[in-house]
């Protein structure tokens, strides 16, 4: 009878002992779950950061070329026969350099940059090869070189500035849409983070309580058999 009673003592401070156990690992679980989530949840913000500038960078060259293809047509505008084209041909390199930079920042998965840019690139020539004063067909005079580069520009603002402008919103669209599901993961990750915490707080805390509770709980047993 003695033998069987330290067995069964030794049994209720076995299982209060593993009921412990299984509460710190679970804490455990739950707190690697949360690195495993933070570790996560940085990397997408990082990646989307670092996308989200380039992007910015992006928009800022279009825009800046769209900037440049007004400064072309205000300086043509402030033309008169005869006089010189230098400030037309800096404009064209400017609008030229702004669009390579976009080239360049853009996605392999976004075709439509390197098209626009295929279209545009011969009518910025075009309007270089008028502000020059090129050989061309037709009279060569003054006001037939004056009209002439402004055919050319006419051209290049139509065919230029709407697939530009939608470029533009294209990509401010994206950029917004993309920034508003970041911080719809950041809120959400931080609600987890709050709630596991929490959880591994109060399954920490109320382990010994549990611990106590089931060792009365033995020790009634054990005394209702004495």
């Amino acid at each position: 009878l003695g033998a069987d009673r330290r067995e069964r003592g030794c049994d209720g401070l076995m299982r209060p002992r593993t009921k412990l156990i299984g509460i710190f690992v679970v804490a455990l679980l739950i707190l690697a779950a949360l690195g495993l989530l933070t570790a996560r949840s940085v990397g997408r913000t990082l990646e989307d950061l670092a996308w989200s500038e380039r992007t910015q960078v992006f928009i800022a060259a279009l825009q800046n070329a769209n900037l440049a293809l007004d400064r072309i047509d205000h300086e043509i505008g402030n033309l008169t026969p005869g006089s010189g084209t230098g400030a037309v041909t800096g404009a064209i390199e400017g609008a030229r350099q702004y669009l390579n930079t976009a080239r360049d920042l853009a996605s392999p998965d976004h075709p439509a940059v390197t098209e626009f840019i295929a279209r545009v690139n011969p009518r910025l020539d075009a309007v270089g090869l008028a502000a020059a004063g090129e050989p061309a067909p037709g009279p060569r005079d003054a006001k037939h070189d004056h009209a002439r580069l402004n055919a050319a520009a006419l051209d290049l603002r139509t065919s230029a500035r709407p697939a530009l402008d939608r470029l533009v919103a294209s990509e401010s669209d994206a950029l917004r849409n993309r920034t508003k599901l970041r911080q719809e993961n950041i809120r959400s990750s931080q609600v987890l983070l709050r709630v596991g915490f929490a959880a591994t707080v109060l399954l920490v805390l109320f382990s010994p309580l549990i611990a106590l509770a089931e060792l009365g709980r033995r020790e009634r047993a054990e005394r209702a058999m004495r």
